[in-house]
């Protein structure tokens, strides 16, 4: 009800676009105190890009995006070799 009244009214709602797949379903989990982008900017960069985030580390994960004082993350990826990168590198990942 609440969403026809909305269409009534003229709001539309749009969903964010995939602007590529070149992570294709690789799962990030990011860490520390990133030093060029927020982290609702690193987020949306690595979902539009194809990735996904999630918020703990697993055997599952792919990349930990790490900035400054990472805290334990970083030391359970160390401990599951997972691959830590850093904006830089992220960036590099999806060629922008």
């Amino acid at each position: 009800m609440i969403i026809n009244r909305c269409f009534e009214l003229g709001i539309k709602f749009l969903l964010p676009q995939q602007e590529s797949n070149i992570l294709d379903k690789q799962i990030f989990v990011i860490t520390g105190t990133l030093s060029e982008l927020t982290r609702i900017e690193a987020k949306q960069l690595i979902e539009k890009n194809g990735g996904i985030i999630s918020s703990s580390i697993s055997k599952k994960t792919n990349f930990l995006l790490c900035g400054e004082n990472p805290g334990s993350k970083y030391n359970k990826a160390q401990t599951l070799k997972i691959k830590v990168i850093d904006e830089f590198q992220l960036k590099k990942l999806i060629n922008e």
